[in-house]
């Protein structure tokens, strides 16, 4: 189970924008969706205002996902029950050095967001990102794979596919429209401790 002791779930959303995916989550359509307690980030003051107009009951903080971990990181690592992100896909830049943990120095953000919000679930919570694909497949990534599988199991992952298809069966529109990147879902399930190496099950 994702809920803590109160049967409440605890969830945070480190990119939300205008809580398009919280609103999805938080819908009668799902299941557990009045029991979920979110808590949101957004760097956009504009954004953050439309949000917190949208959902005022949602604790939210308006400022760099980098800020929020300097700030309220230790407080709230290890105690989320589950994360949802859709990071910037972009260079870092000079939020890299807003975290003080140089362990954390990823050039790009979605590496960033997926590495330091898995950080926040407790054992046994479950993390879902959407992401380039290149993560999962390219060589690039490697040694930041394997970091992660040490912690974290990788219970599924789902390729998008890049075009909707139209009438016809064919590519249609964009999947998601200007991105231009092959996107995969992928969920984590915190192991609540680090395995000495990967599991070949990973």
């Amino acid at each position: 189970s994702l809920a803590g002791r109160d049967g409440h779930i605890r969830a945070v959303e480190p990119s939300c924008g205008i809580g398009r995916m919280v609103r999805a989550l938080s819908s009668p359509t799902c299941p557990a969706g009045d029991k979920i307690s979110w808590a949101t980030v957004e760097l956009s003051s504009v954004s953050s205002k439309i949000w917190r107009a949208i959902r005022p009951d949602v604790k939210h903080y308006q400022m760099s996902f980098e800020q929020f971990i300097r700030e309220k990181g230790e407080a709230a690592k290890g105690r989320a029950g589950f994360l949802f992100s859709n990071p910037p896909y972009g260079e870092r830049g000079a939020f890299a050095l807003e975290d003080p943990d140089e362990n954390y120095r990823e050039t790009k953000a979605y590496v960033y967001f997926l590495r330091r919000g898995l950080e926040l679930l407790a054992p046994g919570g479950l993390g879902v990102y959407m992401i380039p694909a290149a993560f999962l497949s390219g060589p690039s990534h490697r040694k930041q794979r394997e970091r992660l599988l040490r912690r974290f199991h990788l219970s599924a992952a789902f390729r998008l596919p890049s075009h909707y298809p139209n009438a016809k069966g064919e590519p249609g529109k964009e999947f998601i429209p200007g991105a231009q990147v092959v996107i995969d879902v992928i969920f984590w399930r915190a192991r609540g401790g680090e395995l000495a190496e990967v599991d070949e099950a990973d």
